[in-house]
């Protein structure tokens, strides 16, 4: 299964024309397919990620999971991951994706699974 949605998480309303994040209380419970972060940047509206991944075609629902749970420091700290459905097929794809992230005001670093490694991406504040 590739959802990390609950159902008051479905009911958000996005202030970008982008998808919201999905914020997960089961984040440790989840599968992330292999995806490479090629880059990573975030603004007080949006977090926009540069993927490339493997399958049959890049034209899939890819959700940006993030982990409820903050890990203190300065500043604080979120696993997060990209879900979607995967595809056994050798073609490889890139596609820049972007996810509405004001569900998240304070200043956060995701920390965003990316295969063997993690990448960081600073969240700004929004004021």
């Amino acid at each position: 299964m590739w959802s990390c949605s609950s159902r008051e998480d479905l009911d958000t309303q996005p202030s970008s024309d982008c998808p919201s994040i999905k914020l997960s209380d089961t984040f440790s419970n989840l599968t992330f397919p292999d995806v490479q972060i090629l880059s990573a940047s975030a603004d007080e509206k949006n977090i926009i990620l540069k993927i490339g991944v493997s399958g049959c075609d890049i034209n899939r629902p890819f959700t940006l999971c993030v982990s409820k749970a903050v890990m203190k420091s300065l500043p604080p700290q979120r696993a997060a991951g990209l879900v979607f459905p995967e595809q056994l097929c050798d073609a490889y794809f890139t596609t820049e994706l972007c996810y509405d992230r004001t569900q998240i005001k304070e200043e956060t670093v995701l920390n965003l699974n990316s295969g063997s490694r993690v990448v960081k991406v600073r969240l700004p504040a929004i004021q």
